[in-house]
């Protein structure tokens, strides 16, 4: 039996170290053409193939038949910005998932499909002989919220609230017909080297949507589409997720950059990240703070990049928060 631990991203870097723990459980090396990998004869008779598209996004198609057993694990790594989505039209892959449930991948059209993010666990066991015929895109949430919901994918839905909230996901769905003819045109394409990566492109962002789709109409049976406005409040979040050293917009002030009143947005911000503005960002910052100063950053500087220009109102602020100060935290840590 082989035995692999894995984690995944848009970059074909992971990819790379998955085959060096092939290559080092099976003691012979893979063999790579351009973005294919052949797997090693001992392991299976196959390949996968990577590509990586704009920033963002990417795809992993496995065509193979495994010559021994694969016992699999999908780690845990800190973060929930990357997902993935697994289309499988190849045999039935037994799978536990984070919470325990014990699914069987394709066994049929209604479980074929599988959404799951970085911070989920999941593992399986895949037994010798199986064919594996597999499609994974890999996305960043950033690509998600720019190319899908920003021209109007539905959200008022409990997945995708989930998403749109950055919380850890992971489940499976029914593999729709467009879908299906999609990943088999994939698995089979043999267009010249120049074009290929355009048309597997085009496969990738096709696939993508409708899996949006399908996962709105299944849960609400209509379209409820995200306004604009919401959209604003969801582009301004992201954008002071990642500016976390910057002072934080009063709520006059992110209200009049969503161009809506202050009621409206703080009302609405609640509704879809399920906290007020102040207060969600507030967790967010000493989150962080606790982070950095897990690493040994100096209170100052931990203060400084969690938007505290003040050391002193980040240390009652961090303190207020706890009960405790971030000296002392970071005393006990270390």
């Amino acid at each position: 039996m082989i035995e692999i631990d894995f984690y995944y991203s848009v970059s074909k870097n992971y990819l790379i170290k998955f085959v060096e723990v092939l290559n080092k459980a099976s003691g012979e090396k893979a063999t790579q053409k351009g973005n294919r990998i052949y797997l090693q004869p001992s392991i299976a008779d196959g390949f996968l193939e990577f590509h990586e598209f704009q920033e963002g996004i990417s795809v992993l198609i496995t065509d193979c038949t495994l010559r021994q057993e694969l016992r699999f694990r999908q780690m845990n790594v800190s973060g929930n910005d990357t997902y993935r989505i697994v289309f499988n039209i190849g045999q039935p892959i037994p799978i536990i998932m984070e919470n325990g449930q014990k699914i069987v991948l394709g066994s049929d059209f209604a479980e074929a499909v599988m959404f799951t993010s970085h911070t989920a666990e999941l593992s399986g066991i895949v037994a010798t002989g199986t064919v594996v015929k597999t499609i994974t895109i890999i996305f960043h949430r950033t690509w998600a919220i720019d190319h899908l919901l920003h021209n109007a994918v539905p959200l008022r839905v409990t997945r995708l609230q989930l998403f749109a909230n950055n919380m850890p996901m992971q489940f499976t769905t029914h593999l729709d017909l467009q879908c299906y003819e999609l990943a088999c045109e994939m698995l089979t394409q043999r267009a010249p080297a120049m074009v290929l990566p355009h048309l597997l492109e085009g496969y990738t962002y096709q696939m993508a949507a409708l899996f949006f789709n399908s996962v709105v109409e299944d849960e609400v049976g209509e379209k409820r589409f995200i306004s604009e406005a919401a959209m604003r409040v969801i582009q301004l979040k992201e954008r002071l997720e990642q500016n976390l050293s910057e002072e934080l917009p009063t709520l006059n002030d992110a209200a009049t950059i969503c161009l809506m009143s202050k009621n409206r947005f703080a009302d609405m911000f609640k509704s879809l990240f399920g906290n007020s503005y102040a207060a969600f960002f507030l967790d967010l910052k000493m989150k962080k703070a606790k982070e950095l100063l897990r690493t040994g950053s100096s209170v100052a500087d931990t203060g400084y990049e969690v938007g505290y220009s003040n050391v002193s109102h980040f240390v009652k602020t961090f303190r207020r928060h706890f009960g405790i100060t971030p000296g002392v935290y970071q005393a006990q840590r270390g």
